[in-house]
């Protein structure tokens, strides 16, 4: 294994890897593999597991490969009670400067762990950054699943131009490094956070704090896609449920942008075809509009659903001055003459 040089580990900082998993059994092996392929030195890395209550084989795989690796681990337990507390869990186990988030379906490149470091000591106004995903996948729904990801990425389509307006709301949480004490600053994740959304809220914090939120040069972290309508279907309602609290509590960075990618979505589907076959000249490219309106249509439903369930309906109390003024504004001018 190339790990950094032994003489240098006395002045690179303890890293934390923060794996939270649940029924990842097919994926999870190749994850904790790669983790403990890292060429960042071995003293000065841990790993905090905590498992969402799998119900296969995850976590006697996360034991084997660990305990057969000379990294330091935690194995916990969030007894269910969702990712927000889960990932609360590593960063109050968490002996690091700094915890570098890594899901069940990822994998990361050796030297991921070191480029992230180097990033984060020589940019102290950074609270986080993040990695480019790569995804993997040889079926139809998981590369165009990709092929979704990659466009975004690197073409300036027009839902990027708007919502890459804050850095905060365009990256997930899989693959970005965290400083241990910016999180602590904002109090950690918000535990009444049900589904998604923990990550873009706590970046939002961190930034209304002052902290500088980015992504890491060079640094890949590669994603195993879905391999099922089903599952990306299921992923998409998830999304949506989550969504819906996070437009509550912050009306102003979140509420426009949804409306938004509503009404661009005729113009998202055209951008996303022909940009997609251009590229990579794939037969498949011709039924990315109904790949592209299944994840819509995934998430209005889990929004829908979170609206009405009520959830989000009752946190005005953490949303700004500024946000409260916004909405009180929007409902005077909406309201029948």
């Amino acid at each position: 294994m190339n790990q950094v040089e032994t003489s240098k580990t006395k002045f690179l900082p303890l890293i934390t890897a923060g794996l939270c998993v649940k029924n990842n059994e097919r994926t999870v092996g190749n994850t904790v593999k790669s983790i403990i392929s890292s060429d960042y030195p071995h003293e000065n890395l841990e790993v905090i597991v905590v498992d969402g209550m799998s119900e296969d084989k995850t976590e006697n795989i996360v034991r084997e490969h660990l305990g057969k690796s000379a990294l330091k681990y935690k194995l916990l337990h969030d007894n269910g009670r969702g990712l927000a507390y889960a990932r609360q869990m590593v960063l109050e186990n968490c002996q690091g400067k700094y915890v570098i988030w890594v899901d069940g379906d990822n994998t990361i490149p050796s030297q991921l762990i070191t480029r992230h470091v180097t990033f984060m000591e020589r940019n102290f106004d950074f609270g986080a950054s993040s990695a480019l995903i790569i995804p993997e996948g040889k079926c139809v729904v998981a590369k165009l699943q990709g092929y979704q990801w990659l466009i975004t990425s690197l073409f300036e389509t027009r839902i990027k131009k708007y919502a890459n307006q804050n850095p905060a709301l365009s990256i997930g949480m899989q693959g970005v490094v965290c400083r241990v004490d910016a999180m602590k600053e904002v109090n950690g994740f918000d535990l009444r956070i049900e589904g998604a959304g923990e990550d873009i809220d706590l970046f939002i914090r961190m930034q209304r704090k002052g902290w500088q939120i980015g992504r890491t040069p060079h640094a890949r972290i590669n994603h195993n896609m879905r391999g099922t309508w089903r599952s990306l279907l299921n992923e998409s309602i998830w999304w949506g449920y989550g969504r819906h609290y996070l437009s509550h509590k912050y009306y102003q960075a979140i509420g426009p942008l949804i409306t938004k990618r509503s009404q661009l979505i005729p113009y998202d589907i055209v951008e996303l075809t022909l940009y997609s076959a251009k590229l990579f000249k794939d037969p498949a490219c011709l039924i990315l509009p109904f790949h592209y309106l299944l994840r819509r249509i995934g998430f209005f439903i889990g929004f829908n659903k979170a609206h009405n369930k009520g959830y989000g309906h009752d946190v005005l109390g953490d949303i700004t001055e500024q946000d409260l003024e916004a909405s009180v504004i929007l409902k005077n001018a909406t309201k029948s003459p």
